[in-house]
C-alpha cells in the first residue's frame, strides 16, 4: 500500500509493508515501512511524521543476522557448515546447557578482529551486549550504509 506521509517540512512517499497491533496495547500499532533513500532521510532528520492525522514516532530497525552456532554476523547456522558451537556469553566450544561459566564474558568477534587490528579493543562482554561491542557498531553501520547507498 503506498501512501502519502507528511512531515514538517513537506510529503514522502512510504510504502507499507506490514501493520499489526501491539500486544500490550492494541490501539497501538507497529508498522514496518519502506521508503526512497530521499524520503528516509528527511524522515529520519526530523524524528516523527505525520499519517493522516495521526503523529507518530519512529526508529530505524535495521539488524544484523547472526549465525547461532559461531556468532559471526551476515549468515545464519543453517548455512554454517562446521561442528563449531560457539556459545555467545563465553565465546568457548560449547552449547548452552554445557557452559560452566557463563560470568567470564568474552565476544569472539572482537577478539577475531584484534587479530589483525593495529589497536585492540575490548573483548570483555558478550556478543550479546551490542552497545558495548565495537565489531557490532561497526559492521552495522557498513551495513546500513550498503543498504543506502544508490547504486
Amino acid at each position: 500500500m503506498l501512501l502519502k506521509a507528511r512531515t514538517k517540512m513537506k510529503y514522502v512517499q512510504i510504502v507499507i509493508i506490514s501493520q499489526s497491533p501491539l500486544k500490550k496495547n492494541n490501539k497501538l500499532f507497529q508498522v514496518i515501512i519502506q521508503s526512497d533513500i530521499n524520503s528516509y532521510e528527511k524522515v529520519m532528520s526530523l524524528g516523527k511524521l505525520f499519517v493522516g492525522y495521526d503523529y507518530c514516532n519512529f526508529f530505524d530497525a535495521i539488524e544484523l543476522r547472526r549465525c547461532f552456532k559461531c556468532c559471526r554476523f551476515h549468515h545464519l547456522e543453517k548455512h554454517f557448515n562446521s561442528s563449531v558451537h560457539i556459545f555467545p556469553l563465553c565465546a568457548q566450544n560449547h552449547k548452552f546447557s554445557e557452559c560452566y561459566k557463563p560470568s567470564n564474558k568474552y565476544c569472539i568477534n572482537c577478539y577475531n578482529f584484534n587479530k589483525t587490528a593495529e589497536n585492540p579493543i575490548p573483548v570483555n562482554h558478550s556478543i550479546l551486549q551490542y552497545n558495548e561491542c565495537r565489531v557490532y557498531k561497526k559492521t552495522l553501520n557498513e551495513f546500513r550504509s550498503n543498504i543506502l547507498s544508490p547504486k
